[in-house]
């Protein structure tokens, strides 16, 4: 990751569903799982995205902790700022359970590890309120400004019924308050629908606040709607802006999005509403709503929507190529390849194809999950691994072709 941002380097997690004790190394741009249904992939991927929340840097964040999970991660960027390095451990105090055998409080331990300084550690346990608040006011003063990433965790599957795609969002001003509510809750599992729901509450109660009256005139009226739909409209453009519908046009059959010309504003006494906000969306030269899209086309709006508003964030995709074409997997896993130079991409696979984006010389990014008597268990190649698996590519054929007609995931047994 050639960004300022931190990337995760290391992790160690215990007791989390299949997980009971693991220690794995992550590339700094892209890692790949894969292994059999069962093996630990998705509950990796669910410890990384609570992780790469920083729950202690938030208010209550410490509150959703699993409660038997311990973990101690290991942040570190590629850059000239002074901090280099930041390890982040949780774990149960095993003396401290209720009734129902949940703990009750943690020890936490934060080290900062700095170019040409001494290491700064901070350490407390959650049962002494009075440290814990006094160490997270320190922490979050310090930490959370360094640990700033966006992190994205795009699962397998998504509410297709959202707003602004299947359904229409509306908004209602209260002229008398001043005040602004969605008329529909936002998918939360889609940063730019939550994005662009955000951009358009506080424009138009900063925008219509400044020129609102009690008792609009007609003229007063046609003034509010038009501002209303300028509003709505540079707001989406800025969201969806040229960057993100040229990743649109280059890697997906949608080739530009759009808001629907047909928004309702209505106005009377005491309120504005704004209705029928909704998406089109142009594939094969036409202009169609979003349930004219196949599910594969919806993946990946979901995939490329999260990634091209993602800079220096620790991305996690739960297998890609559900539902898309092989070609246009190919496409996608160039793209995601692509936006690995500024983000880091952990994804997981059952999908030989999504191994042909690696270079004979990027064969570590591979990491094997495999179920063991002690648990999931992940590991990298090994150089014998490795060496065999480029005579392969160089001699035979694709990596995709190795997985599938090789012992790739039993080589260690």
């Amino acid at each position: 990751m050639k960004s300022n941002n931190f990337y995760i380097s290391s992790v160690s997690i215990t007791d989390y569903k299949s997980i009971q004790e693991v220690e794995v190394e992550l590339d700094d741009s892209l890692a790949i799982i894969i292994g059999p249904n069962g093996a630990g992939k998705s509950n990796f991927l669910e410890v990384l995205n609570h992780i790469g929340y920083n729950q202690i840097l938030f208010p209550r964040g410490l509150n959703n902790v699993p409660r038997n999970l311990s973990y101690s991660v290991t942040f570190k960027r590629n850059s000239k700022e002074k901090v280099k390095e930041v390890i982040l451990s949780i774990s149960p105090t095993t003396n401290l359970k209720d009734k129902n055998n949940e703990f009750l409080s943690f020890n936490v331990t934060v080290i900062m590890k700095s170019e040409g300084e001494d290491n700064k550690e901070l350490t407390f346990n959650t049962s002494n309120e009075e440290d814990t608040q006094t160490k997270l006011i320190e922490i979050r003063k310090e930490v959370r400004p360094l640990l700033n990433n966006f992190v994205r965790f795009i699962k397998y599957n998504f509410d297709y019924n959202s707003v602004f795609l299947s359904k229409p969002q509306s908004y209602i001003f209260n002229k008398r308050n001043e005040t602004i509510d969605a008329k529909e809750k936002i998918d939360g599992s889609l940063f730019l629908l939550r994005y662009l729901n955000l951009r358009y509450q506080f424009s138009m109660d900063d925008e219509i606040t400044d020129i609102i009256t009690s008792e609009g005139t007609v003229d007063e009226n046609l003034i509010i709607e038009n501002k209303i739909r300028e509003i709505l409209l540079t707001e989406f453009n800025d969201t969806i802006n040229e960057s993100v519908r040229e990743d649109f046009a280059t890697y997906s059959p949608i080739k530009d999005i759009r808001l629907s010309k047909n928004i309702n504003v209505n106005l009377n006494e005491d309120n504005i509403i704004i209705s029928n906000i909704i998406m089109e969306f142009n594939v094969n030269d036409d202009w169609v709503p979003w349930d004219w899209l196949s599910d594969g086309t919806k993946r990946l709006f979901y995939i490329i929507s999260e990634v091209s508003l993602t800079y220096g964030g620790i991305i996690l995709i739960e297998e890609p190529e559900l539902g898309i074409h092989p070609h246009q997997l190919h496409i996608l896993m160039d793209y995601i390849k692509s936006k690995s130079t500024n983000n880091q991409f952990i994804i997981s696979t059952h999908s030989p194809q999504v191994l042909n984006c690696l270079k004979p010389n990027e064969l570590e990014k591979i990491i094997i999950s495999k179920m063991s008597q002690n648990g999931s268990t992940f590991r990298h190649l090994n150089e014998v691994e490795i060496k065999k698996a480029n005579v392969y590519m160089k001699e035979v054929g694709y990596l995709s072709q190795y997985w599938l007609h090789s012992t790739l995931e039993d080589e260690n047994d």
